[in-house]
């Protein structure tokens, strides 16, 4: 059996496989779903739900509470450059922040409660927006979650996966075999 190596350069496809690739910006909102367990049973959890697309969410609204686009965990975000912006929308009734740990966000000033720690970084109010802004992020995956009371709200849902790629400065050579 013979094998061949076949040389493609694949930067055009990889760049449009990452979708918002450069400087990505996204629009989150942070709401309640029930999440139906193996049992039968229901339980209420909190999650995020992508509303970056104004064809499905016009205005970048949130769904209402107990939409399927709410998840835990909440979407991938891919990006692709050094810069990533989330519009945070909380639908809660309780605040709310978003942080990625391992990476430096641009406005993070934690919120004291007297002597202690209530959220890494500003939060967002119920029924209000806020923005969370990235910059010179490192390459790496990361996952994404509440800064605020985190050992509730992340155990409700709010935690995500996070894809960082290195920018695309050159082509790159993927090697495929092919077996006749």
């Amino acid at each position: 059996m013979k094998t061949k190596i076949k040389r493609s350069l694949l930067a055009g496809a990889v760049a449009l496989a990452c979708g918002n690739a450069l400087g990505a910006e996204y629009w989150l909102c942070a709401g309640t779903f029930d999440k139906n367990m193996p049992d039968g049973s229901v339980v209420k959890m909190w999650g995020y739900a992508d509303v970056s697309n104004t064809t499905t969410y016009p205005a970048n609204a949130c769904p209402a509470s107990g939409d399927a686009a709410y998840t835990a965990p909440g979407p991938q975000l891919n990006v692709a450059d050094a810069s990533l912006t989330v519009h945070l929308q909380n639908t809660l009734t309780e605040p709310t922040s978003l942080v990625i740990p391992g990476q430096t966000e641009a406005d993070m000033v934690p919120v004291m409660i007297g002597n202690r720690v209530r959220s890494f970084t500003h939060e967002v109010a119920p029924a209000s927006s806020g923005d969370y802004i990235w910059n010179n992020l490192r390459s790496g995956s990361y996952a994404y979650q509440t800064g605020t009371h985190p050992a509730k709200q992340v155990q409700m849902g709010f935690m995500a996966r996070w894809l960082r790629m290195k920018p695309l400065t050159q082509p790159i050579l993927v090697l495929t075999m092919i077996h006749r």
